[in-house]
């Protein structure tokens, strides 16, 4: 029994059948903190919405935009690291040696995918073993 059992409000991802429930969780966490758009494991890196940090105003440009780009962007940024942090504290050791060359919360993510998601054949046969 994996102990994403015994505490609901925060599971862990510690085998594949942990995937769903920790999934959701992680996904209600991502758009309650309105970041799912830069960390969606369904899209590649090309798709996601990028943080970039906003450029310096040249001689003439409104420096008090800047302030409020570079304030929005420290603060999904702030998100993003929070996130990052949520995504390493509930990944068990069967998957967390996957994370250790993964900086950004989507490459974290798409990478847990590709490793803990189980197979459609594999959700299957434990959604008929939890019905018996």
């Amino acid at each position: 029994m994996s102990s994403s059992k015994a505490d609901p409000s925060r599971p862990m991802l510690l085998v594949q059948t942990d995937w769903p429930q920790w999934f959701e969780f992680i996904r209600r966490q991502a758009k309650f903190a309105d970041i799912w758009d830069y960390v969606d494991p369904d899209k590649d890196a090309t798709q996601i919405k990028a943080n970039t940090e906003p450029a310096r105003p040249e001689e003439g440009e409104s420096l008090e935009l800047y302030k409020i780009d570079r304030q929005e962007y420290l603060r999904i940024k702030e998100k993003l690291q929070t996130f990052a942090e949520l995504l390493t504290a509930t990944v068990g050791s069967n998957f967390s040696g996957y994370l250790q060359d993964k900086v950004t919360p989507h490459e974290i993510l798409t990478e847990l995918k590709d490793v803990a998601k189980p197979s459609r054949s594999e959700e299957r046969r434990v959604g008929k073993e939890c019905r018996s």
